[in-house]
């Protein structure tokens, strides 16, 4: 009889039970917080659509390094094709040493070693090969092969579609010249450090990205296992287990 009429005094007064309780406080943060991540991608994005202004002295800032074309007796009567379709797969780097690389905390034999930085053709997710932005013509998606590969960060099989001909294309790198600059609004961009600076000092941007993505990025995902702690059967589907077995 007493929890009956606790209930009936709960419902006449619309008092809430310890558990509701907390759960609104969770969904107040929530909601603070995804509001603190739209406000700062709206100060980012105020800020990106300020004009560009010519500068009256163009400056080199570091080196660019993207692909170009060989010399036109690999391609024949096909070099436009070619052209046109490296003007959709083409990928830019820059860096300040113009060998693009990163000098490593180590030495060997007194001298100093260097990481060399990686570059390919542009790669498509699936989603982004069924996109019709893409505008790919029929001729050129045939110059492209679907490949299966494991994303380490989200954990599942995923498809991408990776171009066949690298060799026709080299790098090259040139100098980053500086013609003009983006305008500066002084309000915005001290909005936007203070912003930033209060979110990390309160140690918030994990948070948020568990309360938007579902989970926190960590860089040990993306780490390769050693072979000895490696398990076979990780990731593997248990039909595909079975199938090894009837082959042996």
């Amino acid at each position: 009889m007493a929890i009956n009429a606790d209930r009936e005094l709960i419902a006449l007064y619309n008092l809430k039970t310890k558990r509701q309780k907390r759960r609104a406080l969770k969904e107040d943060r929530e909601k603070q917080l995804l509001r603190l991540y739209e406000q700062s991608k709206e100060l980012y994005e105020a800020q990106r659509n300020l004009p560009m202004v010519p500068l009256n002295e163009p400056f080199q800032k570091d080196w660019k390094r993207t692909f170009a074309m060989h010399k036109s007796d690999l391609y024949g009567d096909k070099v436009d094709f070619y052209q046109c379709l490296l003007d959709k797969i083409n990928t830019a780097q820059y860096s300040r040493d113009k060998q693009f690389r990163d000098p490593l905390h180590r030495k060997k034999n007194g001298q100093k070693l260097y990481r060399i930085h990686d570059q390919s053709i542009k790669e498509f997710e699936a989603y982004e090969w069924n996109d019709p932005k893409l505008l790919f013509t029929d001729k050129e998606r045939e110059l492209f092969q679907r490949v299966e590969y494991w994303h380490t960060i989200f954990r599942q099989q995923r498809v991408k579609y990776v171009f066949t001909e690298p060799w026709r294309y080299k790098l090259i790198v040139t100098a980053n010249i500086i013609y003009e600059v983006r305008e500066e609004d002084g309000i915005l961009k001290q909005m936007e450090s203070e912003l930033d600076n209060y979110l990390r000092r309160a140690n918030l941007w994990n948070a948020i990205y568990k309360v938007r993505d579902g989970s926190v990025y960590n860089w040990k995902r993306e780490m390769p296992e050693k072979a000895k702690y490696r398990n076979p059967f990780k990731n593997k589907p248990f039909t595909a287990m079975l199938d090894e077995v009837k082959n042996e």
